[in-house]
């Protein structure tokens, strides 16, 4: 049975299991990170590693106490710096605050490994688009709908 829970009750939950090493999935809500996630469709999974990279897509804990799942896009000392792959605005965070990256997810019964040469080869042409992909992004939507 299918069961929505709220994100200020989910991120303790979230946080226990990765810190115990577990694998941590869930159903994406928003659209933050289209293309590559679709809200209420995409199931990501999760896992805590020792350190992350640009280009890694984390669960962070925001300065809000809310968990953003967003791309790292710079690492800069003790900060890390997030965005959405569908937003123009950027997230500096304490190293601390990345709660895990996203090792797979799966929408519409395909899934597809993070650590895949095809992934990271479209999330690099992604980030080429950055400063048109306001522009790409309403393409996907139109085309969607049909």
């Amino acid at each position: 049975m299918k069961q929505t829970v709220q994100n200020d009750a989910l991120a303790p939950l979230i946080q226990e299991k990765l810190r115990m090493g577990s694998e941590v999935s869930f159903t994406v809500v928003g659209e933050s990170m289209r293309p590559f996630f679709v809200d209420k469709e995409t199931v990501v999974t999760l896992k805590q590693f020792p350190s992350y990279k640009r280009g890694d897509i984390c669960l962070a804990m925001s300065s809000h106490q809310k968990l953003i799942l967003h791309r790292i896009i710079k690492i800069r000392g003790t900060e890390v710096i997030l965005r959405g792959d569908a937003l123009k605005t950027k997230e500096v965070l304490v190293r601390d605050a990345v709660l895990g990256k996203v090792i797979r997810y799966q929408t519409n019964q395909k899934t597809v490994e993070t650590n895949s040469h095809h992934f990271r080869f479209h999330s690099f042409l992604w980030s080429l688009c950055y400063p048109v992909k306001r522009y790409v992004l309403a393409i996907i939507r139109r085309v969607g709908r049909r």
